[in-house]
Order: structure tokens, then sequence, then C-alpha cells
């Protein structure tokens, strides 16, 4: 089709110079954004070492990286054009130079490269009033850059030696001198840099090193880090990355992968781990807390970037110190470095991430759950030790509230060994409070039978008799289980020596003392919950296998000593021992207590009463680590 209008080809002259200063203001906000692009290049570089010296006008940064010769130094000029690997090096844009472009009045590179020196001087001052001023890019470059032979030059930093790069920003501008202090500029890199992990302050450096290590080398990924050795005004330290935590503070990281499809096969494109706080509150420092994107040692965003993807934002975020490492070069950083860029990938990697994230917060309430679970166990304990000094029943109950409190909680996320230690804690509560109740009733027993004994009192003065009035006494008829003399002896004297320092025998004398005084009849349930209390506790105190059940033991203990050698007193025996389970499981549970007047438990407890004397027998010898037969007193003693 024919027209009037002449067509033009784009030409150079058509960019105006002003992209630069548009380039270097927009990407680079931060003044010290600079100084992170210049150590970039020292890393791509193969860097072991990193130096920088600060002072009141100047900032030089020194590297033992790979050098450059001329010809390097004049590539270093192009703009947008880059020969370095994007899948292996930090920069490949081909703009970091001109990020001093806005901070300093001149930029001077010195580079050593197989015993050959180079030097790029690059004039900022001119060239920022030649974007103003010329008409096209490479006039600008071309009056302010110059590329010249040295024969030899000298690193600032004494360490370094050999094959290197000297960056010198001279001029420092005087409004931006602030943001080079020693606080200030030792927080930035310290955030965005590819610091090495103290292992002083870091206690899982090795660890997570390893981790990276390893899946590096299995996806053959780049991950770098370098110590960088700050100078102000003639102070020196050695930067490390800020993470500082021992094991007393946090768990051991927690390690997880992010893969995704490429062409049909799992691609690994990012490793994450994070450490929780054992404390069950975030972090108090905000540079050392929360998840921090990193590709190629260096940071992407900060931990506020990462928080979007937790459900409950910082509250368990900010509970760990950690890294999502990006190991696929399918996934970038944005230019400036606040976010990862858009690509194709980014949509379905940012659900798998979600997906990771959901993980460790349920690590973190799981924690959060279990260790509240354990204090609550031990406070009943505590509460329970001092209770059992001198019990009321105002106590009792208050036990009996916090022991459903606790049994609720094993709804919540708990780990196993949580769930067994307040199974474990609420079975000794049950076994405990039982004991106490009893102890309780006996003592009201004995006030009310002391303080009705005048009124009550018979001419006659017949010891045992309290049949006026209907009262309880000391009769055979209103008596609690069958008392074993042997076994009270026994009981005794486990007491009275001392002997009982896990306190089982003073518990198990309690309740068979009290189970042979107080009145069955009036308090059948108390019975027999007292009863399986005390054969639980007799079970529990003599089991060597931890997991073993204190039933399972007497059960087995009754068969291993009785079915052979007695079969008909076995059976009868066994019989009257799971009745004792069951009655007492049944009361324990019920508001309606089960037998009545407590006939069929005094029958229950005669039957088994020699195989409770051999319990008891065994006790002696479990706790003095002696025969009773050895030790029984005499008749006569």
């Amino acid at each position: 089709m024919n027209t009037d209008r002449e067509f033009e080809k784009f030409e150079s002259e058509h960019i105006g110079p002003k992209i630069i200063s548009y380039m270097a203001e927009g990407l680079y906000p931060n003044a010290c954004d600079p100084i992170r692009e210049y150590v970039q290049n020292a890393v791509d570089a193969g860097a072991t070492d990193v130096a920088l010296h600060i002072s009141n006008d100047s900032i030089i940064i020194e590297n033992n990286g790979e050098g450059m010769d001329s010809s390097d130094m004049w590539r270093l000029l192009r703009i947008a054009i880059s020969d370095k690997d994007p899948e292996k090096d930090v920069g490949y844009k081909g703009i970091g130079i001109y990020s001093g472009l806005f901070i300093s009045q001149k930029l001077i590179i010195n580079s050593k490269k197989h015993g050959g020196c180079a030097k790029l001087l690059v004039d900022f001052k001119h060239m920022r009033n030649l974007i103003n001023e010329a008409n096209n890019i490479p006039d600008v470059i071309n009056e302010s850059a110059s590329v010249e032979f040295v024969e030899n030059f000298k690193f600032h930093d004494e360490t370094m030696g050999g094959d290197g790069t000297q960056v010198i920003l001279q001029g420092i501008r005087e409004h931006l001198r602030e943001s080079y202090k020693r606080k200030e500029l030792s927080t930035y890199l310290t955030k965005t840099m590819p610091l090495s992990f103290d292992s002083q302050k870091f206690c899982y450096t090795n660890k997570v090193n390893a981790e990276i290590d390893q899946i590096c080398k299995a996806t053959g990924s780049v991950y770098r880090s370098v110590p960088i050795h700050l100078t102000i005004d003639g102070c020196r330290e050695t930067l490390f990355s800020p993470y500082q935590i021992d094991r007393g503070t946090a768990l051991e990281p927690q390690f997880e992968i992010i893969s995704l499809p490429i062409d049909g096969k799992d691609t690994t494109f990012a490793l994450v781990w994070g450490c929780l706080n054992k404390e069950r509150r975030v972090f108090p420092k905000r540079l050392h807390r929360g998840f921090t994107m990193k590709q190629k040692g260096f940071t992407i965003g900060n931990a506020e970037t990462v928080q979007p993807y937790f459900q409950s934002g910082g509250k368990f975020a900010n509970r760990y110190i950690g890294e999502i490492v990006i190991l696929s070069h399918h996934l970038k950083a944005n230019t400036a470095r606040s976010d990862l860029a858009h690509t194709q990938y980014l949509p379905e990697f940012k659900k798998r991430l979600k997906k990771i994230a959901e993980k460790y917060e349920k690590v973190a309430n799981t924690y959060q759950e279990n260790s509240i679970a354990l204090e609550e166990c031990d406070k009943i304990e505590s509460q329970l030790s001092d209770v059992e000094k001198s019990p009321t029943r105002e106590d009792i109950s208050d036990l009996r509230d916090k022991a459903t409190k606790l049994r609720n909680r094993l709804n919540k996320p708990l780990e196993q060994d949580s769930k067994s230690r307040i199974d474990e804690i609420l079975e000794k509560l049950n076994r405990e409070l039982i004991t106490l109740e009893i102890e309780v009733e006996k003592k009201e027993k004995e006030h009310q039978g002391s303080a009705s004994s005048g009124e009550t009192e018979s001419s006659d003065d017949q010891e045992g008799d309290d049949s006026a009035g209907g009262r309880t006494g000391t009769g055979t008829s209103n008596r609690g289980i069958p008392e074993n003399a042997e076994v009270k002896k026994i009981l005794d004297r486990l007491n009275e020596d001392g002997r009982n320092s896990h306190a089982s025998a003073r518990k198990i004398g309690q309740l068979y003392n009290s189970l042979c005084t107080i009145s069955i009849e009036q308090h059948p349930c108390l019975g027999y919950i007292g009863t399986w209390a005390l054969w639980e506790t007799l079970g529990f105190a003599l089991k060597n296998n931890q997991n073993q059940k204190a039933w399972d033991y007497l059960t087995q203990t009754l068969s291993n000593n009785y079915k052979s050698s007695k079969p008909n007193q076995y059976r009868d025996m066994s019989r009257a021992l799971r009745r004792i389970l069951e009655d007492g499981n049944m009361n324990k549970h019920s508001s309606i207590g089960v037998g009545e007047d407590g006939s069929a438990l005094k029958n229950n407890m005669e039957i088994l009463d020699e195989f409770l004397l051999d319990l008891i027998e065994q006790l002696y010898e479990h706790l003095t680590n002696a025969p009773w037969k050895n030790n029984a007193p005499s008749d006569n003693s």
C-alpha cells in the first residue's frame, strides 16, 4: 500500500541517555543497593573473600575472585548485555555497574588477571551532567569512561593477594553518608548478602549446610556464601548470617522440598528449612525471625514477603528461623529483588509453597499443644504432691476439674509421647484421688465418731458396740474388707523403715488401712473404687516393663503363681480379680454405684487374700532388696 509517509529505521540515537538514570534511580532505591550489586559481581567471579572499607567519602569493595583485563572492562560498560549464565550467576542483566551513579562522584575499578592489571574509570558526576545534555548513550559513556593498563595496584585489605578486583566509589554524596554508618550498613548486609552461618551462634550450621550441599549436588544448583569483612573508621569485623539460636532455643531444622513437573518430570525448585522456637513465641529480634527467600545466597524480598503464604500470617511464621532456598533457574528475582519475577512456573510454585507453609504451621501448633499439655501435667503433679500432705474435699474437687480439662486436651493435635504422658498422669491422678478420698472419708467418720461418743456412750461401755441410733462402729458387720495381719505387718514395717522412697508403700498402706476400717456397707462405691486403686497401685509399683499395664501384670503373675499348682484356687482368684477390675471401672465412670452392700467386694478380697500377701511380700523385696521371710519380726518381738 502506497502512502506519503517516509518510514524510518530505528537507530541507537532513538534511545535517550536518561534511561541510564531511570534505571539507576528506579532499580536501586536504597543507598546500600549498589554495594549489593558490586558484591554480586564478586560472587559471580568466584570470590571466597569480600572486604568492604568505608570512610567518610569513599566505599571500597575488594574480592579475590577471577580478575578482569581491559577487554573485560570495556564489556562492563554495555547496558542490558551480559555474558553471564543465568543458571549459575546472580547478576546477568548487565546494568549493575551503573548502580552507583547517584551515590558517588566517581567509580574506579582496578583488577588483576593472570598477573596483568587494568583500570576502569567512570566519572559519574560528569555522566550525570551529560545525561541531561547529550543526544545519545554512546556519547555519554565515551565521554565519561576510560580504560587503561596499569602496572600494579595495591589492595586496601591486607588479606587480599593475587588475582582479584577492587571497586572504589569516590566522593560519596553528603546526604547519603548516614546510610553507611556501621549499624545501618551492617544490618543491610546481614539481611541481603550471601553470608556464611556463624557456627558459634547458629548451632545447626553443619546440619543446614549439609542439606543444602547435598541437594545442590543432586540438582546441579548453586548456593554460594562468602565471609564479608567490613571495616569502618579502622574497625574491622567479619559479618555472618544473623541467625542466632542454640539447641535450648529452637528445635532441629525441618526440611521440605518443593518440586514442580516440567515435561512430565518432577523438578526440584526449592529447599525449605526452618527451626521452631521452643518458647512458643516469635523470635524477639526482627532481623532473626521468619522465613527468608534466597537464590544463590542473595536475599529476595524479606520475611514479610513470605508471610502471606502462612494462614496465620506472622503468628507461626515468626516462631521460625528459616529460608526458602530457590534452586531452579525457572524462578528468578525481579530486577529490584523485592520478590520473585512473574514466570510461567510462579503460580504453581506459590501453591506448593502455601502447602509447605501449612506443614510448618501444623508442626508449630502441635508443638504448642504438646508443651502446654506437658506443662499442665507437671503442674497437676506438683499440686497433687502438695494436696497429699493435708487433703480436703475442695482440693480433691479442684484436681478432678483439672483432670477433666487435661483429658480434653487429648482431642488436640498431640504427639504420641504427649498422649502417653497425659494418660499416665490421669491414671496416677485417679489412683491418688481415690486414696485421698478414702483418707478424707475416714477422717470425717473419726471426727463424727469422736464428737458423738459422749452422747451415745452406753452404761456398759461395751467396746465396738454402736448399734444405738444405727451408727457405724467397728463391729464385723460394718467393717471394711477382710484384714490380713501379715499384709498389715509388712506394710507397717516398710513405712517405719522409710524405705518407700517412691511413696508406693505409703500409698498402698494408706489404701489398705482405709479399706479395712471404712464402712463398705455405707460407702460401697468408695469401697469398690478404693479396692480397684489398691490393686492398680500395687501392680503399677511391681511391674518391670514400663509399657505393660498394671492389670496385665497382675493377671500374668496370678497365672504364673497358681494356674499349674492350684488350678481350682486359680480359677476362683482369676474370677475375683476380674470382678474387682470391672466393678471398679464401672463405679469410676458411672454416677450409679454397683454392689449396694459391698458383700461381693468383701468376698472377692477374701478369695484373693493369699495372692495379695504374695504381692506385698514381693513389694517388700522390690523396695528393700531382701526377702520378707528373712526380715519378718518374731512373734515375741
